[in-house]
């Protein structure tokens, strides 16, 4: 009599269920009517027990000659450790796939919105309110700040990842013609842990002054759109505004954390943009509504990236789903 049984291996397998399953193949054993007395004391049966492992039906098949029920009690220990093995083999197999999929997909954690767990290196928002934007002029710094231009230069969508969402800076025309680039947008890979932070979604970020021009036909050559926008401010806030500037890439205030949603080069433009009118752009902007939301602001640069877009917006919580302003939607260049 050959007795073969199937057991599904999964979440609904168990030892529970293998030590039912054997109490039943018993009970069949004994109903088959095998007669201990055909067997001659000389004679040793061996009783072999294999398990074949099926990896497309995730099913175990456990056969061998049954020879009564007392054979079967003495192989059931051999049965029940070799299920517990291959139970074990099956749970490490899943957890060590389930943690090579967290590994891959950890530097997307970066685009989470919880708020963060470390101190912001440069404050911004904190380091404009302090600064006074009506203060008066001398003649001399008057005359200067007559003949500065300040501009908004945004660049549109390119190939790498990284500028799918286009880029924002600000480019101060200097009296003597030379034209300065304040950019937020600079990362170091070889930063020490730069991939720890990549994966923690501590991303540092800097602040870099450098010569407009040729970055911007830089961007032209990559046939990104350039815009450059003329922002229109007091004299005492525009010369207020080119002070923070240039302190702001001294090497002590030039990093900052990092924000795909709170804290990037777009909001650190519209920030200082708002300290110098006074409060007055997020006031108009926050009482516009946007008409969108972060979720379907941010998919709408990734829609052409089928994978991409589907692992984001998995990955992501309907804590993004609320409706935007138009202040919050000004994480965008544009």
């Amino acid at each position: 009599v050959v007795v073969q049984k199937e057991l599904p291996i999964g979440k609904y397998f168990g030892l529970d269920r293998l030590e039912r399953l054997l109490g039943s193949i018993a009970q069949h054993i004994d109903n088959a009517k095998v007669h201990r007395e055909q067997l001659q004391p000389p004679v040793q049966l061996a009783v072999p027990l294999t398990m074949q492992y099926d990896g497309q039906r995730r099913y175990v098949t456990l056969h061998g000659p049954s020879t009564g029920k007392s054979r079967l009690n003495r192989v059931k220990n051999q049965l029940v450790g070799r299920a517990v093995t291959l139970c074990y083999i099956c749970r490490v197999k899943r957890i060590i796939l389930i943690l090579i999929l967290l590994v891959l997909l950890s530097p997307l954690m970066a685009l989470s919105i919880h708020p963060r767990e470390i101190e912001q290196p440069f404050d911004s928002v904190k380091e404009l309110s302090v600064v006074d934007f009506s203060r008066g002029l001398a003649p001399n710094q008057e005359a200067w700040i007559d003949q500065t231009k300040i501009h908004l230069l945004t660049v549109g969508p390119g190939d790498p990842l990284y500028a799918w969402f286009g880029h924002s800076a600000l480019v101060i025309s200097q009296p003597s013609g030379g034209k300065v680039m304040y950019d937020w947008g600079i990362f170091d890979p070889d930063q020490p842990h730069f991939y720890l932070n990549f994966a923690m979604g501590r991303m540092y970020y800097y602040v870099v002054a450098s010569e407009a021009t040729w970055r911007i036909q830089d961007a032209i050559d990559e046939i990104r759109d350039v815009k450059l926008i003329e922002l229109s401010f007091p004299k005492e806030a525009k010369f207020a505004l080119i002070s923070f500037l240039q302190k702001n890439i001294q090497s002590e205030y030039s990093t900052y954390l990092y924000h795909f949603y709170d804290d990037n080069c777009s909001t650190r433009i519209r920030d200082i943009i708002n300290a110098a009118t006074g409060g007055e752009f997020q006031r108009w902007a926050e009482s516009e509504s946007a008409q969108t939301t972060l979720r379907n602001s941010a998919m709408q640069n990734m829609i052409h990236s089928p994978l991409i877009f589907w692992a984001l917006d998995f990955l992501q919580g309907k804590n993004i789903d609320k409706r935007l302003n138009r202040y919050d939607e000004m994480y965008l260049p544009e």
